[in-house]
């Protein structure tokens, strides 16, 4: 495979935690959050997020109730909305895959065969989880966000096949085994597969159709990232590869959209392993796409007036030209650009279309003919139709005969989803039509005023009720009149 010329910077860190060691940066998302996992000083696994800025954040590697030490872990995915997607297993033995949600919640999960063990390997942003099964040979899955298996073994394959990562495009690569050796693979959303010869280890995908993972040359392990075009860049962390006959190793795990990578390193000596150290690799490149906010979130009752929000696009460099989608394609939204170079805006509004109430989840999908692709993920919250309401729901007027009379007051009338216009009058129990509300006819959100007029009336408590219909039902006000 040939080499280009992309350069990494690359840097190494360490967790802020005493007696922390061992520690693996396994993943990377688009906002520049690493996942991974720690040995504390009591030989427990933790995992861990570390934000671009450097802020860590621990957390338990596995379900409450388990040993620990003793129960292995890994976390290899990141989404942008910080989704993590794992395995651990059990007090047995066995494997299960995890995922974590972003309030920390652990939920673990089986593929659908009985007796098989679950490894995972990647998460996109629409919470599509990859992996593999061993059950009589190792087997390829994909867990979709609603929890649905699609189950698959490469062609030819001779019952091994690793899906190893997954893009926001839904492409999944993977390595499978047959007479020849080891080939990888990409597998598309319709389920066509495309074979290749990959440099090493295959660790990620992005939506680039970038490659990550890890290769053997002698005694030394190289990172690389693999390109579209068939070329590639091999990474090493400083220190860790350049000393004749010491076994260093430079694994890449993780690649984001930005081309950013994420692994560990380890030296080996005769006698002696140094602990894995994190690291993080940034391209040295011209421009790149940037993106604000990160994600979207649209709240939204059912026929009431549609919601838009707006994407900034920027470059890091030289203006780039981008096009944008949504994906997966829906007619749920809508997406306007405002110019097709940088810097611009994305309107991204909700259609009249999107009328089932449920949450559902999409993404915007922007790209760029010279550099990465960002994905900025959609979260559409739809409820039913919300009714008409009147505040507030009861008015008291107070009158002494001989006197003035008392000035009016104001209902605020809003919502109405069926349609906006409603209708306004008054019903009084007792005696004379002391009660009137203007006007008769409003379009919601609108106040109406409403009025007495207690002339003639004898000292005593009048009841009395001013009624709003719209096509979305009633909302009555209740009016108390006292004169004394």
């Amino acid at each position: 495979m040939p080499v280009n010329a992309t350069q990494f910077s690359i840097t190494s860190f360490t967790v802020p935690v005493a007696g922390g060691r061992d520690t693996k940066a396994l993943g990377i998302n688009d906002n520049g959050q690493t996942v991974g996992t720690y040995v504390d000083a009591s030989l427990t696994l933790l995992g861990f997020v570390r934000s671009s800025d450097g802020t860590l954040t621990s957390f338990q590697c596995v379900p409450g109730g388990l040993r620990q030490p003793g129960n292995a872990a890994n976390f290899l995915g990141i989404n942008n909305q910080g989704q993590i997607a794992g395995d651990y297993t059990d007090n047995s033995g066995n494997s299960h895959g995890l995922i974590r949600a972003t309030d920390g919640t652990l939920t673990s999960f089986d593929v659908p065969v009985a007796g098989a063990m679950t490894f995972v390997r990647g998460i996109n942003n629409l919470g599509q989880i990859v992996g593999y099964y061993s059950k009589s040979g190792l087997h390829g899955f994909l867990r979709n966000g609603d929890g649905a298996f699609s189950l698959f073994d490469a062609p030819g394959g001779f019952g091994t096949t690793l899906a190893l990562g997954i893009n926001n495009l839904g492409q999944i690569v993977g390595e499978y085994t047959n007479a020849n050796g080891i080939y990888g693979f990409i597998r598309d959303g319709s389920g066509t597969f495309t074979g290749f010869v990959p440099r090493g280890d295959i660790s990620a995908i992005n939506d680039r159709g970038q490659i990550a993972g890890s290769f053997e040359n002698g005694v030394q392990t190289h990172g690389y990232v693999g390109n579209s075009d068939g070329t590639s860049t091999s990474i090493d962390v400083p220190g860790t590869n350049d000393t004749p006959g010491v076994y260093g190793a430079t694994v890449v795990s993780g690649l984001n959209n930005a081309g950013q990578v994420v692994g560990y390193s380890r030296i080996t000596t005769p006698g002696h392993s140094t602990s894995a150290r994190p690291f993080i690799g940034l391209p040295i490149t011209g421009s790149m796409l940037t993106v604000y906010p990160a994600a979207l979130t649209f709240s939204w009752s059912v026929r009431s007036p549609l919601p838009y929000q707006t994407i900034q696009v920027g470059s890091l460099g030289d203006n780039l030209a981008y096009s944008a989608v949504a994906f997966p394609r829906t007619s749920a939204v809508d997406i306007i650009q405002s110019s097709t170079t940088t810097p611009g805006t994305i309107s991204v509004s909700m259609t009249s279309k999107s009328q089932e109430p449920g949450t559902s989840n999409t993404s915007v999908l922007i790209t760029s003919p010279t550099t990465s692709s960002v994905s900025v993920p959609v979260t559409l919250v739809i409820g039913p139709p919300e009714s008409l309401h009147a505040t507030p729901t009861a008015l008291r007027f107070d009158y002494t005969v001989g006197s003035s009379v008392p000035p009016s007051q104001q209902i605020s009338v809003v919502g109405g989803t069926l349609g906006p216009s409603f209708g306004a009058s008054v019903g009084t129990s007792g005696v004379g039509k002391w009660l009137n509300v203007s006007p008769a006819v409003g379009t919601s959100p609108s106040n109406v005023s409403v009025g007495v007029n207690p002339v003639g009336l004898s000292p005593g408590t009048y009841q009395g009720t001013v009624m709003l219909s719209s096509a979305d039902g009633p909302a009555n006000v209740s009016v108390t009149l006292n004169v004394t």
